[in-house]
C-alpha cells in the first residue's frame, strides 16, 4: 500500500485537510464541554486528545509540503481512517452530550425556566440580598423602584409605601400597574431546612380574576337593589290586594244592607214576615262589619262562650286553639255562627268545637246536641260569609245534616298555600 510521502501533492493536501477537520471537531468538543459544565475528567481527556491531534495534524501538513525533509512512512489509508475517526468522534460526542443535557437539571436550565415564567419570582438570602430574579419580576421592580432591585427591603418598602405614579393598590397585596394589569404580590419565608433564612417573593397576574370579581360585586349590588325594590313592590301589592278585598267586602255588605232594609220595608208595609228573621240576621252581620267589631266583637273563645251562655247554650272546646291569629279568628267565627244556628234552629243546649292539629293543617269539627236538620242545609248569610272567609284563607268547609248537624273546616297552617 502506498505510503503518505509517495502520494502526489494534491492527495497529500487532501489528507492534511482531513486531519485539520478532525482537529476542528475536537476543539468544538472541548469548548462545548466547558460551556455545558461537563465533567472535569471528560473535558481534560478531550483537551489532551485535541492537543495530540493538533500536533499530529501540524506534522502531516509539514510532510505534505516538504516530504523529503519530513519522512512519514504511514499508509495513506490509515491516515484517512484516523482523521475520519477523530472527526466522527468529535461530532458524535457533541451530539450525545447535548442529548444528555436535556435530562440534566443545571443552574442555567433553572434560570432559563424561571425567566420564561409569566409570573414574577424573586429570591433573597438571609441578609436580604437578592440572589435570583426572573425577567417578569425585574420588569415589575423597575416600575416600582425605578431600577433593578438589589435587596428584598427595597421591594417591600416600595409595595408598602407606593410612590410610583400609575401604580395603585386595589386590594390585599394586589396592585394595578400603569398598563392596566393587576398583580398579586406574596412575600414569604422559606421553611425548608436547607433554605432557612431565604425569602421568596412571587407576583401573579390576576387581572382577569380581579375584573371578574369586580363584575360580580357590581352585579350583586344591582341584585340587592332589585331585591329591595321587589320587597317594596310586594308590600305595596299586599296593601293593594287588602284594599281591594276590603272594598269588595264593603260593597257586598252594602248590598246586603240595602236588600235587607228593602225587604224589611216591604214586610212592614205588607205584614208578611216569612223571611224577616233571615233579613234581620244579614243586617246584623253587615252592621258588625261596618262597626269594625269583627263579627260581633268577640276576640277570644271566652268571649264567644260568654255570649253563648247568655243564650242558654254551653260552648265547649276540645283541643287547643292555634297560635295563628287568622286561623283562630276563623274558628271563633265558626263557633259563633254555630251557636246562633243552634239557638234559632236546633233548639240545642250544647255546642262542641273540636280542634285537631295535623301535619300541615288544622281540622275543626263543630257539633251540637239539638234536633238534626230535616233536610239539607241551605247556606245563606252567616254560613255563606263563613265559607268565603275559609276559602279565602285557602281552606275547605263541609256541612252535613244527617244523621246530625256537623260543620267541618280544614284550615292550612301558615295561611293560604300558593
Amino acid at each position: 500500500m502506498t505510503i503518505f510521502t509517495e502520494l502526489s501533492i494534491a492527495c497529500r493536501s487532501i489528507l492534511a485537510g482531513a486531519t485539520f477537520l478532525a482537529v476542528v471537531s475536537l476543539f468544538a468538543l472541548v469548548l462545548y464541554g466547558i460551556s455545558s459544565r461537563a465533567r472535569a475528567w471528560t473535558v481534560t481527556l478531550n483537551a489532551v486528545l485535541f492537543l495530540a491531534t493538533t500536533g499530529f495534524a501540524a506534522y502531516v501538513m509539514c510532510v505534505a509540503v516538504e516530504p523529503e525533509n519530513n519522512p512519514l512512512s504511514i499508509p495513506w489509508l490509515w491516515l484517512l481512517v484516523i482523521a475520519a475517526a477523530l472527526f466522527v468522534y468529535g461530532i458524535c460526542a457533541i451530539v450525545i452530550t447535548r442529548y444528555k443535557r436535556k435530562d440534566v437539571l443545571s443552574p442555567s436550565s433553572v434560570k432559563e425556566t424561571l425567566d420564561n415564567l409569566d409570573s414574577g419570582v424573586c429570591f433573597a438570602d438571609g441578609s436580604g440580598r437578592i440572589i435570583l430574579v426572573n425577567r417578569a419580576m425585574a420588569k415589575l421592580s423597575s416600575v416600582l423602584i425605578g431600577s433593578y432591585p438589589q435587596t428584598i427591603n427595597e421591594l417591600k418598602n416600595s409595595l408598602e409605601d407606593l410612590k410610583t405614579d400609575g401604580v395603585e393598590k386595589v386590594g390585599n397585596f394586589m396592585y394595578r400597574f400603569p398598563d392596566g394589569r393587576v398583580w398579586r404580590f406574596v412575600i414569604e419565608l422559606m421553611t425548608d431546612e436547607s433554605l432557612n433564612g431565604f425569602t421568596q417573593v412571587t407576583a401573579q397576574d390576576v387581572t382577569e380574576i380581579y375584573h371578574t370579581n369586580e363584575e360580580i360585586r357590581a352585579e350583586n349590588e344591582k341584585l340587592k337593589e332589585a331585591i329591595e325594590e321587589m320587597k317594596k313592590l310586594m308590600v305595596r301589592l299586599a296593601d293593594r290586594v287588602r284594599e281591594q278585598e276590603t272594598l269588595a267586602l264593603k260593597i257586598r255588605i252594602h248590598n246586603d244592607i240595602g236588600a235587607s232594609l228593602l225587604a224589611l220595608s216591604q214586610i212592614l208595609s205588607t205584614g208578611n214576615d216569612e223571611n224577616a228573621e233571615e233579613h234581620l240576621r244579614l243586617l246584623q252581620h253587615a252592621v258588625w262589619h261596618f262597626s269594625g267589631s269583627d263579627e260581633g266583637g268577640e276576640q277570644s273563645f271566652g268571649d264567644v262562650k260568654e255570649t253563648a251562655k247568655k243564650l242558654g247554650i254551653t260552648l265547649s272546646l276540645k283541643g287547643n286553639l292555634p297560635a295563628e291569629d287568622d286561623i283562630k279568628k276563623i274558628i271563633l267565627l265558626a263557633a259563633k255562627e254555630c251557636v246562633t244556628n243552634c239557638y234559632k234552629h236546633a233548639g240545642g243546649k250544647t255546642v262542641t268545637v273540636a280542634v285537631t292539629e295535623r301535619k300541615d293543617l288544622y281540622t275543626v269539627t263543630v257539633t251540637n246536641d239539638g234536633a238534626p236538620p230535616k233536610e239539607p242545609i241551605k247556606e245563606g248569610g252567616g254560613l255563606t260569609s263563613l265559607r268565603e272567609t275559609v276559602e279565602n284563607a285557602g281552606g275547605e268547609m263541609h256541612v252535613s245534616h244527617a244523621p246530625n248537624f256537623v260543620l267541618i273546616l280544614n284550615l292550612p297552617k301558615g295561611g293560604k298555600k300558593k
